[in-house]
């Protein structure tokens, strides 16, 4: 696995010139795979632009937006994210999609105020709630979701047969909740 910066400032997630291997550094590495590491810093020049997921297949190990700067914007289709994602406060989500797919090893999700669409959780982990989370949905396929002990928002939250959802002492808010995995706290 790489570990990728983003840079250049606003651009799409498949273009090799916002990719490089040092924070700040030169442009020209290839874009991430799902084994990859990918950091958006201060030195991504993406404080006030957007990152466009501009392809169908967009993946990474990890995702850290946590040093990108304010009024970020993320749009598109799909990210696929199979261990972690960080974000930061006042980014602008306009990702239609957001999957996480967490190995055994499990991973996090740490919003720090971001609102997001749909979140899937299809993984043979658990992926672990790192603060309170907003979200249109949540649709656990596979694996569990655990909000440690932080409320989660939702219009739809979806646990499906053989998933495990642990909500703990937290408030829940939502619309629809249908369980058909187990749920305990």
């Amino acid at each position: 696995p790489r570990t990728l910066y983003w840079v250049g400032g606003t651009g799409n997630w498949d273009d090799p010139i916002h990719w490089s291997l040092s924070s700040g550094g030169v442009s020209g590495a290839c874009a991430p795979n799902a084994s990859d590491i990918v950091i958006v810093d201060q030195n991504s020049g993406l404080s006030g632009g957007a990152l466009t997921m501009n392809v169908s297949n967009a993946s990474a190990s990890v995702v850290n937006f946590q040093n990108a700067g304010t009024n970020v914007t993320v749009s598109g289709d799909n990210l696929s994210v199979f261990n972690s994602i960080y974000l930061t406060q006042g980014m602008s989500w306009n990702l239609q999609n957001l999957y996480l797919n967490p190995t055994n090893a499990g991973g996090f999700i740490q919003t720090d105020g971001t609102a997001l669409n749909y979140i899937v959780v299809d993984g043979t982990g658990t992926i672990v709630q790192n603060d309170p989370t907003y979200a249109t949905q949540l649709d656990l396929r596979a694996g569990s979701f655990d909000v440690n002990g932080f409320d989660l928002s939702a219009s739809s939250i979806h646990s499906a047969p053989g998933t495990n959802f642990l909500s703990g002492p937290v408030t829940l808010t939502v619309s629809n909740f249908y369980i058909e995995g187990t749920i305990s706290n």
